[in-house]
């Protein structure tokens, strides 16, 4: 397993820790495929799914942060639409250049840190946001 789920990355709330359980494996299977130079389609049918699930999970996130009025909505939301214009980008790369040891590197040094600095940064403080409003 490349990527897996982490304690750290628990936020409290039982739908967004799904999604994020959901999130890690779904990328450590991309990582996979990267790695191990899947076919274009099957990387970008990944990748794709992958980007639909994100947008889902970005979606839900985003009208929790809405309907409880925690802070930080607007960087929160700025940093959902950074992750989807890395995703499109890496499907770009990917229909240009092939399955790459490059492509590889762009997934895991773009992809999953921004997803992880994304869950400490924004979701495990939402979830203590919304602890407090009990």
């Amino acid at each position: 397993m490349y990527y897996e789920w982490r304690e750290a990355m628990k936020t409290g709330n039982a739908r967004i820790d799904e999604q994020h359980q959901a999130l890690m494996t779904h990328l450590d299977h991309l990582l996979k495929k990267a790695s191990y130079g899947d076919s274009r389609l099957d990387l970008e049918t990944d990748l794709r799914f992958f980007e639909n699930y994100v947008i889902e999970h970005f979606t839900d996130e985003e009208l929790l942060h809405q309907t409880t009025l925690a802070p930080n909505l607007e960087a929160h939301i700025q940093a959902h639409r950074g992750l989807i214009l890395l995703m499109e980008a890496l499907v770009h790369d990917l229909k240009v250049n092939g399955v790459s040891f490059s492509l590889e590197l762009r997934v895991y040094n773009g992809l999953v840190k921004a997803l992880i600095e994304q869950v400490h940064r924004f979701d495990v403080p939402l979830a203590s946001y919304l602890k407090g409003q009990v």
